[in-house]
């Protein structure tokens, strides 16, 4: 289309028939050479060679007694919905083989399908190669039908079905399809052979035969994954006046222009995973790219959309207290139904209709947003829901609640037309449309900030995207949403909106920040070619405040080493230079920033910081980490990360670097070693339980990280982790049992793993470790269940008095419950505080009668605490077989040797019955 065409008077007349009629007159006239539906004799019949197991060859025309055998053969079609299979005869009563069940044993089969494949192509109006794979064998004998329906994607690719009617007389059985208000029903009983092919979302469905059997096989059509989706060969002629149209509405002033935005549906539907411009059929794969083109130089978007019509109200029910084979539960239910299903409700009367958009995409796409008001009006298509299968939900809260409700869902697939000047306005972000903005997604920001980038002047737009940032609810999904945070900070470059990295860095608390924020930032630098010192100085104290918020020392040297220190993206010197200088002054902080695991394995990054790693090892790094050589988890990270650095990173590229850092990790580990005091090790979980001053004397230590420790020491294959094992054997006396079930046997579950690659001649010392800690495990953790019986003895009060003598006699009496005594106010108060002091489970009573003193009764009552006693151990225990079950059984059981018994016995057996005293095996 050349530009005096463009700029033709015509492009700005007034309407012949208005906007809508001009533009589905101009539209309709893009068309493809091809249609929904195929169907044709096939002149030549099918080769011999069909073989079904069990059944043999078979021989064409379809005789009865081969039909019947085929049947016997086979099994009843079934329906696949959402994640469940039943058959259901009553919506598909036919007999299938699957296609393992027969096969083709002379190759003149493919020389027959594949013509076929050719003419499906051009008669369905693809320009590209297709593919038949076979899907199924179908056989209807008499009152066989297949009730309306319409395919689902079977394979990459699909797109539609082809059925190829093998010879077979029989009568009935027309194959009934149907798209967009047209219908065609097909006979194959005309022809001996034929075929018909149709788009999946074509909807069908199979008349009962009347008398003999249809057969057919079935194959699911698809493209080639490495070609383009198919593009139909367009008729463009209503290119020129679709242009002219679209020129004269956008034209239009505000307030002579009815509708801001249109939408145009497509023939197809589609789901949400298929709605793109490269997943679009023929016919409205043409339109869509003729309006791509036409639009290319205008200022307008275009985008695909799910449009929603929802209607609810109450249900028509079959039944007031039954749907088919169930009855309605008194706490409610909910289920979703397509139109046709069983259980599907129709509504008796609608009390609410509404319209959106429930999926709006780029061409490519790409998410956009979700849930956006939709105006009927501007929907350029008559009827725009009717003819739509309803997904139908429907919700009964229960008894005493509201009445039941069902809601009917129907969707069509359109093309979204919107003016420049309306985006905002169209995604509900300005003007009467605007919505509350925190819930959106980062797809719909990241959009927001191309936009800003392509239109860097326009004030509103940019003041819309730092609301949005200033305002979003999950503002991680968005840091961790790559291409919306590059696009955001690629705008931020180049509009010198330096604060939105700060807008996006002070939206998480403390310590929090996740390290994509960094990565995109630094994608960002390295993308844009306009980016210099000047544009960085303005910039860096934004990145350093947002670095200052992380408490710990690993968390900033991750971040700077991920934005500074790229193989991938490298920086320029002068960000370099910046980042080292940071470096230095988190290293150079307080020590209690070094505490941790994290920051042992973060200062062995420092090596790739740096022009000379192995430098950077023993002068910046080793001398820190001797300083707090008793600090065994920081060890631990620094041992394991420097190990990783020597086989794997910048140390291992060069020989020598590599063997002078193992000389330098077996040094450090022989000081590890020797300092490390495993009775003050110390979980998570398990220091929670000390007080405050001797928890200060403890070093918090993850299993995990003691675990890879074991696994450098094996790799190594030194002998040091035979030493290690021996200090530990030797310190399980000391180990408290908490720690037993918090780390220790947790640890012993992470090791077993590692313990592949250890050589046989040292497996018995692993064999002592584990055998050494599951026993202190089982002994110490689990313990000897406690005594529950019933006994009437009670402990003694400390007093030597009269009174109090009898009251001993009473309490150590293992046959008497209840006494009487008889004295005054004074000596019973004495007997109730001896009582109350000593915690003694009785109950103490002051009789009221004529005489006086009052008698005092007590009556012993049952040992809580014995009761309580029990229960701890029995949750203990509990808790231990659980721990103990985690092991993979074989594997414990070889190694542990006849040692296994004392695991074995406390998996594979139940609690014992209260009461009943028994002690935990012991190796």
């Amino acid at each position: 289309m050349d530009e005096s065409d463009a700029e033709s008077v015509l492009s700005t007349d007034e309407f012949r028939d208005g906007l809508k009629g001009d533009f589905l007159q101009a539209i309709t006239k893009i068309k493809v050479q091809g249609s929904f539906v195929s169907f044709g004799e096939l002149s030549e019949p099918p080769p011999s060679g069909f073989h079904v197991y069990n059944v043999g060859k078979v021989t064409m025309p379809l005789s009865e007694a081969q039909a019947r055998q085929l049947i016997k053969n086979g099994h009843q079609a079934s329906l696949h919905k959402r994640s469940e299979t039943t058959v259901d005869t009553s919506t598909r009563n036919t007999w299938e083989l699957d296609a393992g069940r027969f096969i083709f044993k002379k190759p003149d089969w493919q020389s027959y399908i594949q013509p076929l494949c050719e003419r499906v192509a051009k008669e369905l109006g693809i320009n590209t190669t297709i593919r038949a794979e076979l899907h199924k064998m179908l056989i209807y004998e008499k009152g066989a039908m297949f009730k309306a329906r319409a395919d689902t994607q079977k394979i990459p690719g699909m797109f539609g079905r082809l059925i190829v009617s093998l010879p077979s007389p029989h009568e009935g059985g027309e194959i009934v399809v149907k798209h967009c208000g047209q219908q065609k029903i097909l006979k194959t009983s005309e022809y001996s052979q034929s075929f018909i092919c149709w788009y999946s979302d074509v909807s069908h469905k199979v008349r009962p035969v009347t008398s003999g059997y249809l057969w057919v096989l079935t194959y699911n059509l698809a493209i080639d994954q490495s070609q383009p989706r198919p593009s139909a060969a367009v008729w463009w002629s209503g290119a020129r006046s679709l242009r002219h149209t679209l020129k004269r509405w956008l034209a239009k002033d505000d307030a002579s222009c009815d509708q801001p935005w249109v939408y145009h549906v497509l023939d197809h539907d589609y789901t949400k995973a298929e709605i793109s411009l490269s997943g679009l059929e023929a016919q409205d794969l043409a339109q869509a790219q003729a309006l791509q083109q036409v639009c290319s130089d205008l200022p307008v978007h275009i985008f695909l959309v799910l449009l929603e019509k929802s209607e609810s109200g109450e249900p028509l029910l079959m039944d007031d207290k039954f749907y088919p084979g169930k009855r309605y539960p008194k706490n409610g239910c909910s289920w979703i139904m397509m139109e046709g299903e069983v259980g599907f409700h129709l509504i008796h009367t609608v009390d609410n209709t509404d319209y959106c958009i429930n999926t709006l995409v780029d061409l490519n796409g790409q998410l956009v947003a979700r849930c956006l008001d939709l105006e009927e009006n501007n929907v350029f298509i008559a009827n725009r829901f009717e003819d739509v299968r309803a997904e139908g939900y429907f919700t009964y809260l229960g008894e005493g609640e509201v009445d039941p409700i069902a809601t009917h869902r129907y969707r069509r697939t359109a093309i979204a037309i919107v003016p420049q000047k309306k985006i905002l306005s169209f995604l509900g972000l300005g003007g009467k449309n605007r919505r509350c903005l925190a819930g959106e997604p980062p797809e719909l920001i990241s959009y927001v900030a191309k936009l800003c980038m392509q239109q860097p002047t326009d004030l509103l737009m940019t003041r819309c995207l730092v609301k949005l940032c200033r305002s979003i609810w999950n503002v991680h999904s968005l840091v961790q949403h790559t291409q919306a945070m590059q696009a955001i900070f690629s705008f931020s470059l180049r509009a010198k909106r330096y604060d939105l990295f700060k807008i996006i860095a002070d939206r998480f608390d403390k310590g929090h920040l996740p390290l994509a924020y960094f990565d995109s930032a630094r994608h960002a630098l390295f993308t844009e070619s306009t980016i210099s010192q000047v544009v960085f100085n303005s910039l860096k104290k934004f990145l350093s405040a947002a670095l200052d918020q992380y408490p710990s020392l690993a968390d900033q040297i991750k971040a700077i080493v991920s934005f500074s220190f790229s193989e991938l993206e490298p920086m320029p010197d002068y960000i370099v230079e910046w980042a080292r200088e940071l470096l230095s002054t988190y290293t150079q902080s307080e020590p209690d920033r070094l505490l941790g695991g994290s920051a042992g394995a973060a200062l062995v990054d420092l090596v790739s910081c740096y022009g000379n790693p192995m430098e950077t090892l023993t002068t910046r790094v080793v001398p820190k980490v001797k300083s707090r050589i008793r600090d065994v988890e920081f060890c631990l990270g620094f041992l394991n990360g420097l190990y990783k650095q020597a086989t794997e990173g910048v140390l291992s590229k060069d020989v020598s670097s590599k063997k002078e850092c193992v000389v330098l990790l077996e040094a450090i580990l022989d000081e590890v070693i020797a300092s490390v005091d495993p009775s003050k090790m110390r979980s998570k979980r398990g220091i929670c339980f000390l007080s405050l001053s001797t928890a200060e004397n403890h070093r918090i230590i993850s299993h995990k990280e003691l675990a890879s420790l074991f696994s450098v020491l094996i790799k190594l294959k030194s002998g040091k982790d035979i030493g290690l094992i021996s200090k530990l054997i030797q310190s399980t006396p000391q180990l408290i049992s908490i720690e037993l079930h918090y780390m220790w046997v947790p640890f012993l579950q992470a090791l077993m793993p590692i313990m592949e690659d250890v050589h046989t001649t040292s497996l018995q010392h692993y064999r002592s470790l584990f055998n050494a800690l599951l026993n202190a495990y089982i002994d110490r953790y689990v313990d000897v269940e406690p005594n529950c019986e019933e006994s009437l003895v009670r402990p003694k009060v400390h007093c030597g008095c009269g009174d109090c003598q009898l009251l001993i006699n009473f309490l150590t009496s293992p046959t008497e419950k209840i006494d009487v005594f008889r004295i005054n106010k004074e000596r019973r108060n004495h007997l109730l505080e001896r009582l109350n002091s000593h915690r003694i489970c009785c109950d103490q009573e002051m009789v009221r009668g004529r005489r006086l003193p009052y008698p005092l009764r007590i009556t012993k009552t049952s040992d809580d605490d014995g009761h309580k006693e029990h229960k701890h151990w029995e949750r203990r225990w509990k808790r231990a077989r659980k721990e103990l079950t985690k092991f993979n059984q074989h594997e414990l059981k070889i190694l542990l040797g006849s040692d296994y018994s004392m695991v074995s016995e406390l998996v594979n057996t139940e609690p014992p019955p209260r009461g009943k005293k028994r002690k935990m095996p012991h190796s």
